[in-house]
């Protein structure tokens, strides 16, 4: 149910704060995400003051809530957003989420690399998808736990390139742009694709082995 406009949800920010924590991979350093393409992928545990705000976003991203509270702007009104809501948030729009509460809220998120090439996502505004993020959120934990890790270097470079290939199994198979990638990521999240994707059972395989 919609709450009130917060004004701060209307001026551009990037509020972090000393007590929240983030594991990110960067599309520089690992260049397999680029296949996706990824540009930044991350896990966050977060706590007040954190907000961001963007008036117009430079990159479509998806973010999955894995415990806590925050609230989104939709659609020009703040809700409450709670696991089992997927913020699909398309380039060049506003867009801004904080923490409800002292927190922790934990995020896992995916920034796509689409400011030069068609977009990941479609839409007129952000939306927040209710559905079951299980499969992305440990694929993300995955990732950065592995590169964050004390394992031994290639072990994990091998654990990297199967926990991204399953994130980005969707987009690499889709071949199309706009609503048809984001439906296809979004029964990739679910974890319910029909059929079944070549670069997705490759990358199982390889994280079985």
């Amino acid at each position: 149910m919609p709450i009130c406009q917060p004004p701060e949800f209307f001026s551009e920010t990037h509020l972090i704060g000393r007590q929240c924590r983030e594991l990110m991979l960067d599309s520089e350093h690992f260049p397999v995400l680029r296949k996706a393409p990824f540009i930044w992928v991350g896990y966050s545990v977060l706590r007040a003051p954190y907000r961001i705000v963007r008036l117009r976003s430079v990159h479509s991203h998806i973010v999955a809530p894995v415990a806590g509270a925050g609230r989104a702007l939709i659609g020009g009104e703040t809700v409450a957003w709670k696991p089992g809501q997927v913020l699909l948030a398309p380039i060049g729009l506003h867009h801004a989420f904080a923490v409800e509460g002292p927190g922790p809220w934990t995020l896992a998120w995916v920034f796509f690399d689409d400011r030069e090439s068609a977009p990941a996502l479609q839409g007129r505004q952000a939306e927040l998808r209710t559905t079951d993020a299980s499969d992305f959120i440990s694929a993300v934990q995955m990732l950065t736990r592995e590169a964050a890790g004390a394992a031994q270097p290639a072990k994990r470079a091998a654990a990297r390139t199967a926990a991204a290939e399953r994130v980005a199994a969707g987009t690499r198979c889709a071949g199309a742009v706009g609503k048809a990638r984001r439906g296809l990521i979004m029964r990739c999240v679910r974890g319910r694709r029909s059929g079944g994707c070549p670069c997705e059972e490759a990358a199982l395989r390889r994280s079985e082995a």
